[in-house]
C-alpha cells in the first residue's frame, strides 16, 4: 500500500473512532491511543514526503538522460546536412555557366546546364532535413526557373524581335541567376562551415552585386 493509501485508511479509522467509537475503548486509554496516533501520523508523512522525494528524483534522472539522446540527434542531424550541402556546392562548382566570362557563353548551352543545375537540386531537396538548408536551395530553384521561363517567352516571339532580344536578355538574366546563386551558396557555406575557395569563390563572388 502507497503512503497516500496509508494515510487514508489511518484518518478514516480515526475519524470512525471519533464518532463511533466501534471497539467501546475505556475512557482512560483514550490518550494513550491519540499519542501513538499522532505518532504514526508523523511517521506516515515523513513516508510520504520520502516518496515523493524519490519520485522527483526518478523524473530528473530521467531528463538528464534523455538531454544527451536529442543532442546526439541534432548533431547527427546537423552533420548530415553539412555533408549534402558540401556536395550541392560541389556539384556547382562543376558549371562554369555560374562564373565563366561573359564572352565564353553560348545560350543553348547556357540552358542546358540551368536545366540540369535545376533537376540536380530538385533531387536535393528531398534529402534536406532542414530548413536552413532547404528555403537556399529553393531560392536558388526559383532563380533557375525564372531564366528558363524567360528563355521560354523568348522562344514564343517573332523572329526578328527573338534574335534583338537575345542580345539583350542573355547576359542580364544569367546574371540574375548568378546573384541568386552567390547569395545562396555564401549563406549555405556559412551556415554549415564549409570553406570558400576556387570556383566556389568565384561563384560567391557574384552575391556582391546585390549590395
Amino acid at each position: 500500500m502507497s503512503a497516500v493509501g496509508l494515510t487514508a485508511v489511518v484518518l478514516a479509522g480515526s475519524l470512525v473512532e471519533v464518532f463511533a467509537d466501534p471497539l467501546g475503548i475505556a475512557p482512560d486509554l483514550l490518550p494513550l491511543l491519540d499519542q501513538r496516533a499522532s505518532v504514526a501520523g508523523v511517521i506516515i508523512s515523513a513516508l510520504g514526503l520520502v516518496v515523493a522525494v524519490g519520485a522527483l528524483l526518478i523524473q530528473l534522472r530521467a531528463a538528464r538522460s534523455s538531454e544527451p539522446v536529442a543532442a546526439r540527434d541534432a548533431c547527427a542531424t546537423w552533420e548530415r546536412e553539412q555533408q549534402l550541402a558540401r556536395r550541392v556546392l560541389h556539384r556547382l562548382e562543376d558549371h562554369r555557366v555560374l562564373y565563366n566570362p561573359r564572352a565564353w557563353e553560348d545560350e543553348p548551352r547556357v540552358a542546358a546546364s540551368i536545366e540540369g543545375i535545376r533537376d540536380y537540386l530538385g533531387e536535393q531537396i528531398l534529402q534536406c532535413e532542414t530548413t536552413e538548408l532547404r528555403d537556399r536551395l529553393r531560392a536558388i530553384q526559383a532563380g533557375l526557373r525564372e531564366f528558363l521561363t524567360e528563355r521560354e517567352q523568348l522562344n514564343r516571339s517573332v523572329l526578328p524581335a527573338r534574335v534583338f532580344s537575345r542580345l539583350r536578355y542573355l547576359w542580364p538574366a544569367l546574371t540574375r541567376v548568378r546573384t541568386t546563386v552567390g547569395i545562396a551558396a555564401e549563406e549555405i557555406a556559412d551556415v554549415f562551415e564549409i570553406p570558400l575557395n576556387g570556383n566556389l569563390a568565384d561563384i560567391v563572388s557574384w552575391s556582391q552585386y546585390r549590395r
